[in-house]
């Protein structure tokens, strides 16, 4: 268990005004960390941050949970009341849980301004998902039959507070940026949805290379910038955008192509293809496109 010493690591880096907590190659186990103002966390290529699974690794803090404020366990990499603060690197915290946007129509608030970049992903559910209506049987609950003519417990009293005016209830969602995203294998590309009310606005999306089941949907949007965008399903279907302003699809993309040898180079010429020159696919299965037919040795050179 490192994470006493990596929590070390990050308080003197803050106590010295700021600065790089890095590590050399290796699987580091923690519980939660708590970075600071200041201090820029680089998780490097070979590194892999892996979560505990025991819930004393995780103390509990005062927080906010699906609009409660209440005693819960921290998360894995935790920010609290700081500014200043960087995650970085091709390594990988593995904190064996997954990344949504959601809130719903009666906890307000604001997110903005967030950047996520570089992230690579396999196998997920969906790959980007902004909701203001999360699971509303549990955002907005009823009373259980057993609770009725008792003494509530707090939790309960809170969950139950009506918001007046409602208007104070409404989430807003702006200036969500996402470039350098590459994702295989999922059910589902993109799940976003905003309300009449209030707009998923501003979103920014760059270099991103989905292949999923279902391209999935839009709804209530304005304002997004799209470049390099290469969402491919199984069915054959593009996203699906409704009642939304200036949010636009690309329905083609540039296309990358590159020559190749395996081997010795006997068995011929090789293709392969990719979408924004990082991530590449052969074509034909991996088998050559063009075989050598004259020659002693028919060998295929430059």
């Amino acid at each position: 268990m490192n994470t006493k010493a990596i929590q070390s690591a990050i308080d003197a880096c803050a106590n010295a005004g700021g600065g790089i907590v890095t590590f050399d190659p290796g699987c580091y186990l923690t519980g939660s960390l708590y970075l600071k103002e200041g201090v820029h966390l680089h998780i490097p290529e070979g590194v892999t941050l892996l979560g505990s699974q025991q819930i004393e690794d995780y103390p509990d803090i005062p927080t906010r949970v699906a609009g409660i404020e209440m005693v819960w366990p921290s998360a894995l990499i935790n920010v609290i009341g700081e500014k200043n603060v960087m995650i970085s690197g091709k390594g990988e915290i593995d904190g064996q849980g997954g990344l949504r946007f959601k809130s719903a129509m009666n906890r307000g608030g604001t997110t903005e301004h967030i950047y996520l970049k570089d992230i690579v992903m396999e196998e997920v559910g969906t790959a980007i998902e902004a909701t203001m209506n999360w699971n509303p049987s549990y955002s907005y609950s009823a009373l259980p039959e057993e609770f009725k003519g008792k003494e509530l417990p707090p939790h309960w009293v809170k969950m139950l507070e009506t918001v007046d005016p409602p208007e104070l209830g409404i989430p807003r969602f702006n200036n969500i940026h996402f470039s350098g995203i590459t994702v295989h294998k999922a059910r589902r590309a993109l799940s976003v949805e905003g309300s009449e009310q209030s707009k998923m606005e501003h979103f920014s999306l760059n270099d991103i290379t989905i292949n999923a089941e279902h391209a999935g949907s839009v709804k209530h949007a304005e304002y997004w910038r799209m470049e390099r965008i290469d969402i491919r399903s199984e069915d054959n279907l593009p996203v699906q955008v409704t009642e939304s302003k200036d949010v636009s699809f690309p329905e083609e993309s540039n296309v990358y192509l590159f020559s190749y040898f395996t081997g010795n180079g006997e068995d011929g010429l090789h293709l392969a293809y990719s979408f924004n020159s990082l991530s590449w696919k052969p074509l034909n299965n991996g088998e050559s496109l063009l075989k050598p037919m004259v020659g002693k040795n028919r060998l295929m050179r430059d």
